[in-house]
Order: C-alpha cells, then sequence, then structure tokens
C-alpha cells in the first residue's frame, strides 16, 4: 500500500466524542507514503494547519482539544494525465468520488473553493466539466 502510486485514497477521522466521522478523499501521483508523510506532518506543524481541508478539520479538532484517530484507505489506482488523450483519470476519479459519492468524502467539501483548491490536472478540467454535465448535472460546474 505504501509505495503505491497514482492512486486516489481516503482518510477516515473517527473521535472520541460525539461527532460524526468524517472522511478525505485525495489523490497523489507520487508514492501514497510520501503523501501520507506530508499530511501527518501538516497534523503536526501549526504552519501547515491550512495545507488541505483534512488538515484544517483535525486542527479544528486540537484547538477544542477533542482525540482522534485517522485511517487511510486506498480507493482506486488511476492513470495520471496523458498529453496522448488530454486526460487525467487520477483527477477525474477523485473530483467523480467528492461529487457525486459525498459519504466518502465530508470533509471536501467544507469549503465552497475545496474542489478547485485540490485540482491536481488543470487541463483535465475541461474534460470532467463536459462529462458532469452530460452525464449528471443541469448545468457546468466551475472551477
Amino acid at each position: 500500500m505504501c509505495l503505491s502510486e497514482c492512486v486516489v485514497y481516503q482518510a477516515t477521522i473517527v473521535t472520541e466524542d460525539d461527532r460524526p466521522d468524517e472522511s478525505y478523499v485525495g489523490l497523489t501521483e507520487g508514492t501514497f507514503k510520501s503523501r501520507y508523510l506530508n499530511h501527518t506532518s501538516s497534523f503536526r506543524n501549526e504552519n501547515k494547519k491550512t495545507a488541505t481541508e483534512l488538515s484544517k478539520y483535525i486542527w479544528t479538532l486540537k484547538n477544542h482539544n477533542v482525540n482522534y484517530s485517522v485511517t487511510w484507505k486506498i480507493l482506486k489506482k488511476c492513470k495520471p494525465y496523458s498529453t496522448k488523450s488530454k486526460i487525467c483519470n487520477l483527477c477525474l476519479h477523485e473530483k467523480y468520488l467528492i461529487i457525486c459519492h459525498l459519504e466518502l468524502s465530508s470533509t471536501n467539501l467544507s469549503q465552497p473553493t475545496a474542489i478547485e483548491k485540490n485540482i491536481h490536472c488543470v487541463k483535465s478540467r475541461l474534460y470532467f466539466n463536459n462529462y458532469i454535465y452530460n452525464n449528471h448535472l443541469s448545468r457546468p460546474l466551475y472551477f
């Protein structure tokens, strides 16, 4: 799992109080281990507390002295951006899960700009927008 590359992953945060479980969906083109270490670094270093929606949530818990645990799971291995097809399946799959499977990614949409900030591959925006427009929504999304 640690050396897997080009994956969409999920972090689930469970607290010891009555808060509902929260989850976060992210992606990495590098190794999962490297991305995991970056996340855990943002949980420890206050100067990185706004690095991701996940770290913002963790720091909110820390500021309220709430004990928590984080579990990690790889959801899908995908191909990164291809100059031949001009498509980034890694990006598309992450955005699809965030938008269409809200139960997998409760913390990603806590800010209206969460999707915009997490865009991995700018070149896939138009393709994704057209896909969502043609298959799921009555209007396009603007990133």
